[in-house]
């Protein structure tokens, strides 16, 4: 068995995060636009933009497998854990909830009980459950960081108290949570049963890491390398046009298909993994879970200029030059919340709160989360 480094940054990884990250955007913008019939909207890939969200779950059953794995001995470690977690995702979470809060006011969408209620929801981080409503929270695409946070706090247990049994038991979850969404027929789930979709993907790169780990390193043939966009192409194109209400086939086919793009493209070393380390991918990696969570009321707000304050035409021509200017609005803006809020927020509330807690045994988080 090969023997793992501790703390590696596999930073291809980053690069393929911030490019699915920019597609989901896009996504949610060709979903709320006017113009349905546009090509650069309602293509096979950007129609099944939400997909790429379970990329980022398997993605993180991946990255935090890497970087916890046999590390979570004792209740410290545990707890050690979750801070981390907590300071990784909590003060954007709650930033881009204010924020969106602030957008519903002044657009008057929502009554002051559903505001306060759907605010209570993300900033409790339950907006994956049916636990307070059955509502995507404020922020709608919030709802899967509280799956993710869900999927952290039994990863950690697991590891905690099931030590050689943990991937046992995991293959027991992730039978139950496959047939929970399929006794329910809806495999997208977000808001209702979103942290069952989360988990299911998030032990699907739990996995993915125990290939890694077991066959690291391999030599991936070039071929198989340049084959992997193909196959996802193809995997979208057959949903897009033969597949697309077959929940079972969703399920089937893209969770293990992700786990193991992520588990070939974390041992690459092909053209196209130095592509994915050019300065500009590495940049929107960095910033992608900024993206993630700024996209939504970028875009609202900018319709509500564009098409409520300016007026103009609901024509594919002028919604083209809105998603431009959303997409570098998006960057830019995205960029500044990574700064003042990810980096400082995260800096502050350690320092703050948690600077007494410290426990060397448990390492910093290689990557940037999603």
């Amino acid at each position: 068995m090969a023997t793992l480094q501790q703390n590696i940054r596999l930073t291809q990884l980053d690069g393929l995060r911030g490019i699915f990250a920019l597609i989901v955007a896009v996504f949610h913008f060709s979903h709320f636009s006017q113009v349905k019939n546009a090509t650069y909207l309602s293509n096979f890939v950007i129609s099944q933009g939400d997909l790429f969200v379970d990329f980022f779950f398997v993605l993180s059953g991946f990255v935090i497998s890497l970087n916890y794995y046999n590390k979570i001995h004792t209740r410290a470690d545990f707890l050690k854990y979750l801070k981390k977690r907590f300071l990784r995702l909590y003060p954007l979470l709650f930033y881009t909830c204010i924020v969106f809060v602030l957008f519903m006011l002044v657009a008057g969408k929502l009554s002051n009980s559903e505001l306060v209620v759907e605010s209570l929801n993300t900033i409790l981080l339950l907006n994956s459950t049916v636990l307070l409503s059955d509502s995507a929270g404020m922020n709608y695409p919030s709802w899967s960081i509280s799956s993710e946070m869900i999927s952290y706090f039994i990863f950690g247990c697991l590891t905690l108290f099931t030590k050689w049994r943990t991937k046992y038991i995991a293959a027991v979850l992730l039978v139950a949570c496959a047939i929970f969404l399929f006794s329910v027929n809806s495999y997208m789930e977000t808001c209702r049963w979103g942290f069952v979709r989360g988990l299911l993907c998030f032990i699907t790169g739990y996995y993915s890491f125990l290939a890694f780990k077991r066959y690291n390193p391999l030599t991936i043939p070039a071929f198989l390398d340049y084959l992997m966009p193909v196959l996802l192409l193809f995997i979208l194109y057959i949903r897009f046009h033969y597949n697309h209400e077959n929940k079972l086939f969703t399920m089937i086919v893209i969770p293990p298909f992700f786990g193991f793009f992520i588990f070939i493209y974390a041992q690459s070393k092909s053209y196209l993994v130095k592509l994915l380390n050019t300065t500009p991918l590495q940049f929107l990696g960095k910033i992608s879970y900024s993206v993630y969570l700024n996209h939504a009321v970028v875009m609202l707000v900018l319709f509500k200029i564009a098409f409520g304050l300016l007026k103009l035409p609901v024509a594919n021509s002028t919604t083209a030059f809105v998603l431009i200017a959303y997409i570098i609005l998006l960057i830019i803006y995205s960029y500044l919340t990574y700064f003042f809020i990810e980096y400082k927020g995260q800096k502050l509330i350690k320092t703050k709160i948690f600077s007494r807690h410290n426990n060397a045994h448990i390492p910093d988080d290689y990557v940037n989360k999603n």
